[in-house]
């Protein structure tokens, strides 16, 4: 790609982030991840960290409030809590703008703003673990604790169906058919994932209650019955981790959530479309590994305090 193009595309994403700033009358913190290879780890922290303070924004001079557009398909939920409160230490209020998805750990991390605006046919999902071996090999998958919680029922089920059949027929024996899928389970993925994989999940449970208890459901009525709604809901409810929970359904859970106006929502998925052009034309998100890329993280100011001050 020439120089030419190159900075035709920087122009446009600065433009495109100032369309938005302009609607909103806030700064904007662009945190984007590109596609399935761009995964929230821990030098995000270090780079949001460095957005701010690259402007002089400090713990002691914070901003009043700031918007965050957040796009990804997820990652770690220990960087998703720490963002969090990196955010939190450099803006009194945050609200989130996903102008498309936020999914798994971008879910958790969205629970720490004071509000969440949801682009048309925006979403987020549940924020229960999925694990992928570090070098899938084509005989592995991805293995969601979703799944396993519905084997389990699946178990539960098939026990109680052949011990009916057993009843009906006059017989007084016990089946095995329960203990003999849980052990196959657990030959299949192993009784140390099976573990870490229920840790893991009060973990991101433990971080949940965190996030909504200090910021977005502080002070409001009926607090602890929301928030225990929407952990239940976003942790243990929902039939796969791809689940998409859209806008109402978010509401209906008890978040602080509300819709993008047609032109919010229609500035917000344009600027994601230009991050995804200067993606493929290898303008940010550079490759960490074959299947890693960085994330893209610029702070955006209105444009009279000098436009933006940080991106990769």
């Amino acid at each position: 790609m020439t120089s030419q193009n190159q900075n035709g595309l920087k122009q446009q994403i600065e433009k495109a982030a100032q369309e938005v700033i302009v609607l909103r009358q806030r700064p904007l913190l662009i945190m984007y991840y590109p596609g399935s290879l761009g995964a929230m780890g821990p030098q995000d922290v270090e780079d949001c960290y460095r957005a701010f303070r690259n402007v002089n924004i400090t713990p002691e001079n914070l901003l009043p409030e700031c918007d965050v557009l957040l796009h990804t398909f997820g990652g770690d939920p220990v960087t998703g809590y720490r963002l969090a409160q990196c955010l939190h230490d450099f803006a009194s209020s945050i609200l989130f703008l996903v102008p498309k998805w936020a999914y798994s750990a971008g879910t958790l991390l969205c629970f720490s703003g004071n509000r969440i605006h949801f682009g048309h046919c925006a979403g987020l999902s549940p924020i229960d673990i999925t694990l992928v071996p570090a070098m899938l090999t084509p005989r592995e998958e991805e293995v969601e604790l979703a799944s396993i919680d519905s084997f389990m029922e699946f178990t539960a089920d098939s026990q109680k169906m052949i011990q009916a059949i057993l009843h009906d027929f006059n017989l007084s024996e016990i089946s095995n058919v329960g203990s003999d899928l849980l052990c196959s389970l657990v030959g299949k993925v192993g009784p140390l994932k099976v573990a870490r994989y229920y840790r893991e999940r009060m973990l991101t449970g433990h971080y949940a209650q965190e996030l909504l208890d200090r910021h977005m459901l502080a002070g409001l009525s009926n607090a602890e019955g929301r928030r225990d709604t929407i952990i239940r809901r976003f942790l243990f409810g929902s039939p796969s981790h791809g689940f998409h929970l859209d806008f109402h359904m978010c509401c209906d859970l008890g978040l602080e959530a509300v819709e993008m106006s047609t032109v919010e929502s229609d500035a917000t998925r344009k600027l994601v479309s230009i991050l995804d052009d200067s993606v493929t034309s290898g303008l940010i998100c550079p490759n960490i590994t074959n299947d890693d890329k960085m994330p893209f993280i610029g702070l955006y100011l209105p444009a009279v305090a000098g436009g933006i001050a940080n991106g990769h």
